[in-house]
C-alpha cells in the first residue's frame, strides 16, 4: 500500500508544475488562456482530493474493510488450527465469509459468528464431520447465536448444503474414543441395515452414528 508520504510527494511535484505552468502562462496569455490554465489547476487539484488522498473518505472506507477482512482470516486460521480443518475448507469458509460481506449481513451480527456460520457451512459441504457444538466451542460463541446466524446466511445467500454422511460420524466418534476396528466394522453394518429398512430419513447424523456404536459395543 502506498503510504501518504508518498501522495504527498506526487501532488507536490503535481503542484510545482502546474504552478510554473501557470505562472508561464500570466506572463503572456490572454484572459482566454489564464482562465483556461486555471480551470485544469483546479482539475489537477480536484483528482488529487478526491482520487489519491489516503484521507479520502474512499481511501479510508477500502483500508477499513482490508483491515476486518484480514481479522476475520485470522480468527479462521486459528479456528482450522483448533478443529483440524483441511485448507481447502477454510479457502471455502472464506469465500462465503466475503459472500456475507458483499450482501452486507454483518450488520448487528458478530465477526466470530460468522465466521463461524462461514466454517461450519464449509465443512457441511465438503463432508468434513463436525458438529454446531465443535464449532460454537472453537469460536468462542453460543450455539444458538451460531444456529440462528447460519439460518440468516443460508436463506439470504441460497446455499445448498448437502447432508453429513452418518458414516464419517461413526469414524469420528469411534477415533476419538479409541474404539477397536471390530466395533467400528459393526457399527458401520448397523447403520447400513437402518438404511436398507429406510428408518434413517429425518435422523440427526451424530444421534445415529452414536446410536450404532452402542449398539455395536454392547452385541
Amino acid at each position: 500500500m502506498r503510504t501518504p508520504d508518498f501522495w504527498g510527494s506526487r501532488f507536490l511535484a503535481i503542484k510545482c508544475a502546474a504552478n510554473s505552468s501557470f505562472n508561464l502562462v500570466l506572463s503572456s496569455a490572454s484572459t482566454d488562456e489564464i482562465e483556461a490554465e486555471w480551470r485544469r489547476y483546479l482539475k489537477v487539484w480536484a483528482f488529487w482530493k478526491t482520487n489519491r488522498s489516503p484521507h479520502s473518505e474512499s481511501w479510508k472506507s477500502k483500508s477499513k474493510s482490508t483491515a476486518t477482512l484480514s481479522k476475520a482470516f485470522t480468527l479462521l486460521n486459528g479456528m482450522k488450527t483448533k478443529l483440524g480443518i483441511p485448507d481447502n475448507v477454510v479457502e471455502n469458509a472464506a469465500y462465503f465469509y466475503r459472500k456475507i460481506v458483499n450482501a452486507k449481513l454483518t450488520r448487528g451480527r458478530t465477526m466470530a459468528s460468522l465466521v463461524s456460520a462461514s466454517l461450519y457451512a464449509a465443512c457441511r459441504e465438503n463432508n468434513i464431520p463436525r458438529t454446531l457444538d465443535d464449532i460454537a466451542t472453537a469460536g468462542n460463541i453460543e450455539r444458538r447465536i451460531l444456529s440462528r446466524d447460519l439460518r440468516t446466511i443460508i436463506k439470504k445467500l441460497g446455499l445448498n448444503l448437502n447432508q453429513y454422511d452418518t458414516s464419517s460420524f461413526i469414524s469420528k466418534i469411534s477415533n476419538n474414543m479409541n474404539l477397536k476396528e471390530k466395533t467400528k466394522r459393526d457399527a458401520f453394518n448397523i447403520l447400513k441395515r437402518c438404511e436398507v429398512k429406510e428408518i434413517t430419513a429425518g435422523k440427526h447424523p451424530v444421534a445415529q452414528a452414536a446410536a450404532s456404536l452402542y449398539i455395536a459395543c454392547i452385541t
